[in-house]
């Protein structure tokens, strides 16, 4: 695999893992607001896009598995992951085929669709999981889809992980290639025997993910990272409150007080017309 390949293949894992996180947020904003389509469209998209995740590293057909290998070893991942599941990598391909055989299977059945909540509150004595189509069990952060249940919290975990690592790798090459660009701007050296550090070309002099930044992705941020973010809240305070007494001064000198007395000038004005209207008429009728 050439290196430009290896590039495209990680931009779209991180693309996924993003939309992955994006429906999640979406998900759980739904599960607050108690919104059942929303709690559904989300979950089934977030799945959809960490199944992409899933046969991009590890594909099921033979042709695409050296892909996977080579994904894999560069980012420090097990030959063996949940996401790995041939039934969840295969989840959003031929999805028409897929309803027609849940159809076919639960014929004569009970089945379920559209549910979120607690499961043991419905009154369908002897539902069995493979007989449900979409549903989302509050108890067991477990989404159901086509008979199948996967863990929504194990699912954000993985995909978490996948993306941190990635992102990491992602910089680690960028670094090496602005390394060799920038040694082949400089000045070449009296010593010809040392060429200048090229650019990668393929997979293969791509450095995998090391130990320690491979521990780095999977650990979480600690608090005392944010600590920081929260001292500057009262000098954030303070600028704001000094921002408002600056604005104050501005504010009051907006009226103006000639402005009313000048508009009251023309009522008299027309006050004093009218008697010598009558004035004149007056003397005409004399």
């Amino acid at each position: 695999m050439d290196a430009n390949s290896f590039i495209i293949y990680l931009h779209e894992l991180r693309n996924q893992c993003l939309y992955t996180h994006s429906a999640l947020s979406i998900f759980n904003q739904s599960l607050e607001k108690k919104s059942q389509t929303g709690v559904l469209f989300s979950g089934q998209a977030a799945l959809n896009a960490a199944s992409q995740v899933g046969a991009i590293l590890w594909p099921s057909r033979a042709r695409a598995r050296r892909r996977g290998e080579v994904l894999r070893e560069k980012l420090q991942l097990p030959d063996s992951h949940a996401l790995g599941d041939r039934r969840f990598v295969e989840l959003w391909e031929h999805a028409d085929e897929k309803l027609d055989e849940w159809i076919k299977n639960t014929k004569g059945q009970r089945v379920l669709f559209d549910f979120v909540g607690d499961p043991k509150t419905i009154d369908l004595p002897g539902l069995k999981e493979d007989c449900i189509y979409r549903l989302y069990d509050t108890t067991s952060h477990v989404f159901v889809f086509r008979g199948l249940g996967y863990n929504m919290v194990n699912l954000s975990k993985a995909i978490e992980e996948i993306g941190r690592r990635t992102e990491i790798l992602m910089k680690q090459i960028m670094d090496q290639v602005q390394g060799a660009e920038g040694e082949g701007r400089a000045e070449e050296p009296a010593n010809n025997d040392s060429p200048p550090q090229a650019a990668p070309t393929s997979a293969s002099e791509i450095e995998p993910l090391s130990d320690a930044a491979a521990t780095t992705a999977e650990e979480p941020k600690d608090s005392a990272e944010q600590e920081p973010a929260k001292a500057d809240a009262p000098a954030k305070a303070k600028a704001k409150a000094k921002a408002k007494a600056k604005a104050k001064p501005k504010a009051a000198a907006k009226p103006k007080a000639t402005a009313k007395p000048k508009a009251a000038a023309k009522p008299a004005a027309k006050s004093t017309a009218k008697p010598k209207a009558k004035a004149r008429k007056a003397k005409s009728d004399a």
